[in-house]
């Protein structure tokens, strides 16, 4: 199965959550985002290997990478789902 799941990110300067725009996405590999700052918006992809709600109701993982969402709003996942974030 295959989604697709569009997040907000947190914007530093502002320190504020707004919405990610389509042309702000940068697309990298999973083994990369966690070099990039905390407000760049990135678009990747990969397997549940934590569903979420197993470790903690606001996040899941994906490739080693936690996914957060502060209103807990994922869709059905399963271990070995294909994601795109």
């Amino acid at each position: 199965m295959f989604f697709v799941i569009f997040l907000f990110f947190l914007s530093a300067q502002a320190g504020i959550f707004k919405p990610a725009l389509a042309g702000d996405f940068i697309k990298i590999e999973p083994n990369k985002v966690k070099d990039l700052s905390i407000d760049t918006a990135v678009q990747t992809q990969g397997v549940v290997i934590v569903e979420p709600g197993i470790l903690g109701k606001q996040f899941f993982y994906i490739n080693g990478i936690q996914i957060y969402s502060y209103y807990k709003d994922f869709p059905e996942l399963a271990i070995g789902d294909e994601i795109s974030i």
